[in-house]
């Protein structure tokens, strides 16, 4: 018989007419058996399914339907399988369970401890049962709308219209609920239990189930709207796409239930449990989750879009990743070790949290605010993107606060000894020198180090107190290797031995105003157009990074507090201004420096005068004559740096339009405009074909040799002095390829008898408003950074000392441009970004 066809007819108990025997099940061999007992258990109820005219099938409190198994009875069999039919016959006060197999009557016999069957001809005492109902059909149950404390376990009502029913207090306990029509269906109170039953499919908007028991129950794609479970318990449950929006879900036990792909939008979760749940994919928009409790939950690509989090239990195995986290609040917040891999925290709050050790690889923190002293010590953002990001304050470095000093000490530390009142301050924050101790005056009025034997401390000054730092092995530095971060804002910023190889840190809101880099790694980094000035980049590793048009004005690049050097190894640097800043014993080996021709000569420093006022006097024009390099009439003074750097723009003139002059010592030398950077040489014999610009296949060959391969459409497209300079353009006339790399050359007779070869313009390839990829034209600016902010002990590009230039004696010769020029030029980067226009 068709397993539709078999509708609940109810639960019923079956006794020998005594009342003292009762057919049970056996549960650990699921055979039917004689059970002496005073009272049905539950392993004395069956469920019945069918009718009393066609026959019913028998489910035990297994599940499991009834089915004869050779030598007896036993639940075994699934619904979808081949039931035993059975049928009542009335003999007197008594009833007869009959089975009807191929044409075949059986009596059901319960004799001797075993169920088992008998031919229908005379049957025995042992074959008449005392029937007993003792919870009424589905008929019934629609019918009255009410059935309160009734033992509903393990029954089938799948597919039932069960809209409005009042079960409370009942025991659904395995019951199968697929599908139903629960409407406003009530499952109220502590009492009504319906554990291990399913409701998958089942339409249940608007039902009650509060304080219900439901450990492990099946709710999978569950229509659930409106619901309300408040202090129910739901441990283990499976809400797999289920709907529960705007549910009442608070004060619920939920722990270890899946919720993946659940509809939670709107859902109230107040202080509900779900400890270790499965909210994979799940819709929490709108949802109200406050003092929610989330230890060890997964909430891998959920959406929490606006969330307000700030009062959720987290420990370090929650796991947000791939959520969408657009704007959420997570200040405040303890989030050690926590996991937002490739989650989306656009505009999200996460001021002042503990994310120490959290892993925000690949995470999206465009716009997010992690200000206020926020921890991200031992913490992963590799690969994240942090346009825009605010990290303020942000504590990312391997060195923690200890404690704070007053800022009248300041007068103390600048004058380099440990006074009594630097020892008092120390002994009373708990921290005690030693009479080893002593000071380094870094920074006057700012920065400090206190050595006492095998401990060192760093002093800050914070504006309103002074920040005393420890090196500590507790927690390691963040990792941002690889990080996209245009415009993001590390003011403050502690980030001491920081990883940040291979950012892409720029634009016109990106700070790192007196952020501690000291010792962090930005090899490979895109810095181009970056502003550091005055950072503190002791020990800094800047080794191939795009430091071009990048401004450095006060940067401190000397060695570490571990003495570890500056590192600006590789880079390209052309156009980057040095003004003021410290490279003592820094390395500059192979860095691409951009040179302005010359210089030609040098002028007394009182010049500097007429020039901070933006005066040609008749001296000065006088001085430029004698020099062999007249002035225009028509020339104009614009001042870069008051007192230190100045151009003059000649007006028209077609072979010396700029000048640049700059102040060293106590000197003002005078150079002609930007040329690029020196690349490589030719032999002066080619200066006859260059005059006839005639790209030669000697030319050709030596750029290609280089590294530096001329195009078809190359050209020499100005002869500025004949025999000594001209202009080669290399840029291409196929656009349907973008071109990247030197596309305009210099080439100038030198002194030591070749033609020296400037990269002076770079095309790049970077994406336009419209994000369409586009080749630019960049022109390179003269790299500002002159022996005076350097020392001897500062390495070159050449990879000399500059003491071997200072100190050089006849017959030496070494030129500024030798030690400025790379031995191997780093490659040109391939984007160069500026304030406004970005890589991506």
């Amino acid at each position: 018989m068709s397993s539709t066809m078999m509708t609940f007819i109810g639960k019923w108990i079956f006794s020998d007419t005594a009342g003292s025997t009762y057919m049970s099940l056996d549960g650990s061999t699921s055979q039917l058996v004689a059970v002496q007992a005073t009272a049905a258990s539950p392993d004395q109820r069956f469920n019945t399914y069918g009718d009393m005219g066609t026959g019913f099938w028998l489910q035990a409190n297994n599940g499991k339907y009834v089915v004869y198994a050779g030598s007896g009875y036993a639940a075994t069999e699934d619904r979808s399988g081949a039931p035993a039919l059975f049928t009542l016959v009335s003999s007197g006060n008594a009833v007869l369970l009959v089975e009807q197999v191929s044409g075949i009557q059986y009596d059901i016999n319960m004799s001797g401890g075993t169920i088992s069957r008998i031919a229908s001809n005379n049957p025995p005492a042992t074959a008449l049962f005392h029937q007993q109902s003792i919870t009424p059909g589905l008929v019934q149950i629609q019918q009255a709308s009410v059935i309160h404390s009734a033992d509903l376990s393990w029954v089938y009502l799948a597919g039932a219209d069960l809209s409005q029913i009042d079960f409370s207090g009942s025991n659904l306990s395995g019951a199968n609920l697929d599908s139903c029509n629960l409407f406003e269906a009530t499952f109220q109170g502590p009492d009504t239990i319906i554990s291990y039953s399913s409701f998958a499919s089942a339409s249940m908007s608007y039902a009650i189930l509060d304080k219900c028991t439901a450990v492990s129950v099946d709710f999978s794609n569950a229509t659930m709207k409106f619901v309300s479970l408040s202090d129910a318990s739901l441990a283990g449950c499976d809400f797999t796409s289920a709907n529960l929006s705007s549910a009442s879900v608070d004060g619920v036990d939920l722990t270890g239930a899946c919720l993946a792909s659940a509809n939670l939008y709107g859902t109230v979760l107040i202080h509900s449990n779900l400890t270790k749940a499965d909210l994979t994919g799940a819709n929490l928009l709108l949802a109200n989750l406050d003092s929610i409790q989330i230890p060890g939950a997964t909430l891998t690509n959920s959406t929490l879009n606006n969330q307000d989090l700030t009062t959720a239990i987290i420990d370090a195995q929650t796991n947000f990743t791939g959520a969408s986290m657009q704007k959420v609040r997570l200040n405040k917040c303890s989030l050690k070790n926590v996991t937002f891999t490739h989650a989306d925290l656009t505009g999200a709050l996460l001021d002042g949290s503990n994310l120490t050790g959290a892993d925000l690889s690949f995470a999206t923190l465009t716009n997010a605010s992690l200000q206020n002293g926020v921890a991200l010590f031992s913490a992963s953002l590799s690969n994240a993107t942090l346009t825009g990001a605010n990290l303020t304050g942000a504590q990312l470095g391997a060195k923690q606060e200890a404690f704070t000093l007053s800022t009248s000490l300041i007068s103390d530390l600048n004058g380099g000894a440990v006074t009594s009142a630097i020892s008092q301050a120390f002994q009373n924050a708990g921290y005690p020198l030693s009479k080893a101790a002593t000071i380094t005056v870094r920074i006057p009025s700012q920065n400090w180090i206190i050595t006492d034997n095998n401990t060192v401390y760093t002093i800050t000054n914070g504006g309103a107190v002074l920040n005393v730092w420890l090196y500590v092995s507790s927690n390691d530095a963040a990792v941002l290797a690889g990080a996209y971060m245009p415009n993001a804002i590390f003011t403050d910023a502690n980030l001491y031995a920081v990883n940040m190889s291979g950012v892409n840190w720029y634009g016109s809101s990106a700070k790192a105003d007196n952020a501690d880099l000291e010792e962090a790694d930005l090899a490979n980094a895109n810095l181009g157009s970056m502003d550091f000035s005055q950072a503190r980049m002791y020990g800094c590793n800047l080794d191939s990074a795009n430091l071009i048009a990048a401004t450095l004005n006060g940067t401190y690049l000397t060695p570490s507090i571990n003495k570890k050097q500056a590192s600006l190894a590789f880079a390209n640097i052309q156009g980057a201004v040095f003004q003021q800043a410290q490279l003592q014993n820094a390395v500059l080996t192979n860095a691409a420096v951009s040179l302005n021709e010359g210089p030609f000569f040098t002028l007394a420093s009182s010049y500097a005068v007429d020039l901070d006022n933006q005066t040609i006097s008749a001296a000065l024009r006088s001085q430029f004559q004698t020099n062999h390099f007249p002035l225009d009439p028509g020339a104009t003074v614009t001042v870069v740096t008051l007192g230190s750097y100045w151009t003059i723009k000649n007006a028209s003139n077609p072979i010396y339009p700029i000048y640049s002059i700059v102040k060293i010592g106590t000197q003002l030398y005078v150079s002609g405009g930007p040329i690029g950077v020196h690349l490589f040489n030719l032999p002066q014999s080619m200066s006859k074909e260059l005059d006839a610009k005639n790209l030669a296949s000697d030319i050709q060959n030596a750029f290609s040799s280089a590294g530096y391969p001329l195009v078809s459409s190359a050209s020499i497209d100005q002869v500025i002095i004949p025999g000594s300079k001209w202009h080669l353009s290399n840029i291409s006339t196929d656009t349907s390829q973008l071109q990247q790399g030197y596309v305009e050359f210099y080439i100038i007779a030198n002194e030591d008898q070749t033609l020296h070869i400037y990269g002076s313009v770079l095309m790049v390839i970077r994406p336009d408003d419209t994000h369409t990829l586009e080749q630019v034209r960049i022109v390179l600016a003269t790299t500002q950074m002159t022996q005076d902010v350097m020392d001897g002990t500062t390495t070159c590009p050449n990879g000399q000392k500059l003491k071997q230039y200072l100190n050089q004696l006849p017959p030496q010769h070494i030129t500024w441009e030798q030690m400025m020029t790379a031995a191997a030029p780093p490659k040109p980067p391939a984007c160069v970004p500026d304030p406004f226009h970005w890589c991506n």
